[in-house]
């Protein structure tokens, strides 16, 4: 009993000091003074003892006292509401006292981030959930505020939180209020049936959050308020272009300034996205691409639709501006050479955009003329610098000038027997421009496979236009067919268009074998496949049996010389290398 009177005393002395130690940490987080314990050292105990877990001020804080707050800020609000609905307060009254009340917890936010996080969160928080119920129904039920003065104070509050929280970079701050902003404008630019000023709204949320991303600022926000300001143009376009009319109740709104808000985004959009690549060579992300392409087609569609296509030389003034300044960003520095990234999207912007200029602003003849020099250019500057994607595009708008002159469609109808008369003097210019562009693409180097796909490209545009032409001289100088009469099937023609395509296939595979280019011997076969075709669906159903005949004769010759000739070539090869 004695021994454990004395084992006692140790423990007792230990608990006390403890307690002691505690009392010491308490007094100091309630008072926020440097902890000092000037307690005396007391015995390690005997047996292992865990120490106890800290508690940091930061947690002290906890999130439950912040939602606490967050509840009062409410009832604050509530109690205002209380006040506008007795009519003890007088309408001029009600509209500073609560603007001033949210403006109260948001600069709380900002002096409090320092000290708490979550105390951060929580008056922002409490901020955002004052002002937007409070302006909705300052706006829709008390009829105090008009909605243009609404939509100067969310752009006010989006100023003042984007201000605050900037220094810092607050984004516990800069992510409820801004968030909140979008949310309510809207809402309340469907709901006051008055779009115009909650959409100016959304277009500076857009401004101020690409302004931030270009700061290294909240990326994610930026990505937030460009889909509520995506949003906001697209139900613009559903309300203001729809076919049955604009609705009755909506405030009808000027073309010229319709445009401007339609345009707008795209605008904001586009100069962010060229900052940030210029000025702070940033990496274009995915969402970027797919913000500025969806906010120029909104743009586009809604401001044809808005002003009865009643703009389209505009547009396409536009659009080839747009071209022009896409390609300088995508050919500044040595990136014709070294082609990155930002090379292929801007690239790829300005041929898209070159093309919707053409079909905008320019007619027939013109347009013709254009986009086979953008063809000869591009297929020329890719072909010198070794640039296998501007030759791309020079194929692309070698298609796009076939379609223009329509020879791209009058060649089909020539092997279908549908000839009316010799081709217009487009369609004969196209056809040397594709000569033109192929005799460019021969000369690419190379054995990979882009190189050689692209040469393919050229030389099975060449060989489509030469064969057809082929073919319609043939039916006009044989059988006599004069402008604008209707064509007659004949199965003498069937035999002359197998006769074409057979000479073709042969006559491509002695210049690839020659030039030992495997591209044209693809060439030769694919039109040899082509003939195939033609002799199940034409020759073998309305031919006669001569004819038959004749276009298996031919057939079948080519199918026997074409692997001869390659293997002579490749004998002939080898005996010179050997």
């Amino acid at each position: 009993m004695q021994g454990s009177l004395e084992e006692l005393g140790p423990v007792l002395e230990r608990l006390v000091a403890r307690l002691e130690s505690l009392e010491c940490r308490v007094s100091a987080l309630e008072n926020r003074v440097p902890l000092r314990v000037d307690a005396k050292p007391f015995p390690a105990p005997k047996h292992e003892v865990h120490p106890v877990a800290q508690v940091t001020p930061g947690r002290s804080a906890g999130i439950m006292p912040n939602i606490g707050k967050v509840v009062l800020a409410m009832g604050g609000a509530f109690v205002l509401r209380a006040l506008a609905e007795s009519g003890r307060l007088p309408n001029w009254a009600i509209v500073p006292i609560a603007l001033t009340y949210a403006g109260i917890w948001l600069y709380l936010s900002a002096r409090v981030h320092s000290d708490s996080r979550y105390a951060s969160v929580a008056y922002s928080s409490a901020a955002a959930l004052i002002l937007s119920p409070m302006l909705w129904e300052l706006t829709l039920r008390f009829r105090i505020l008009p909605p243009p003065a609404t939509a100067g104070i969310l752009a006010a509050f989006a100023i003042a939180t984007v201000s605050l929280s900037w220094r810092n970079n607050l984004a516990e701050l800069a992510w409820p209020a801004t968030v909140s902003v979008c949310i309510t404008a809207l809402f309340l630019m469907v709901a006051t049936h008055q779009p115009a000023g909650f959409v100016c709204v959304l277009l500076l949320m857009t401004g101020l959050a690409e302004a931030a991303y270009g700061y290294e600022r909240w990326p994610y926000l930026q990505s937030a308020v460009a889909v509520a300001a995506d949003l906001a143009i697209l139900i613009l376009i559903v309300v203001y272009t729809n076919p049955y009319d604009v609705a009755p109740d909506y405030q009808p709104i000027a073309t010229a300034k319709m445009a401007m808000l339609m345009g707008g985004l795209f605008a904001i959009s586009a100069a962010g996205l060229v900052t940030r690549t210029l000025l702070f060579s940033r990496e274009i992300r995915v969402f970027d691409i797919c913000q500025t392409t969806f906010a120029f087609l909104l743009g586009l569609v809604g401001v044809l639709r808005v002003s009865d296509y009643a703009f389209l030389g505009v547009l396409g003034t536009v659009c080839l501006l747009l071209a022009f300044g896409c390609y300088g960003i995508a050919l500044t520095g040595s990136r014709l050479k070294s082609p990155d990234r930002r090379y292929y999207i801007f690239a790829t912007w300005a041929a898209l955009l070159l093309i919707m200029a053409a079909y905008l602003s320019f007619g027939p003849g013109l347009r013709v003329l254009v986009m086979g020099a953008a063809a000869v250019v591009a297929t020329y500057a890719g072909s010198r610098w070794r640039n296998n994607f501007l030759v791309l595009q020079g194929a692309l708008f070698l298609v796009v000038t076939m379609q223009a002159s329509r020879l791209l469609t009058d060649a089909g109808r020539a092997f279908m027997g549908e000839i009316n008369g010799w081709p217009a003097v487009p369609a004969l210019m196209t056809s040397a421009l594709v000569v033109v562009c192929y005799l460019i693409a021969s000369r690419i180097e190379g054995g990979q496979m882009q190189s050689k796909a692209l040469r393919f490209t050229f030389a099975a545009l060449a060989a489509y236009v030469a064969s057809a032409l082929m073919v319609g001289t043939a039916t006009l100088v044989f059988v006599g067919r004069v402008a604008h009469e209707t064509p007659t099937p004949i199965p003498a023609m069937a035999v002359v268009r197998t006769l074409v395509l057979c000479v073709l296939a042969l006559a491509v595979a002695v210049r690839g074998a020659w030039l030992e280019r495997s591209e044209l011997a693809w060439l030769a076969y694919a039109a040899m496949a082509a003939c195939t075709l033609k002799l199940l669906l034409e020759d073998l159903r309305a031919g006669s049996a001569m004819s038959i005949a004749m276009s298996l004769f031919f057939y079948g010759a080519v199918w026997v010389l074409l692997p001869r000739l390659f293997r002579t070539r490749a004998r002939a090869r080898a005996k010179h290398a050997g």
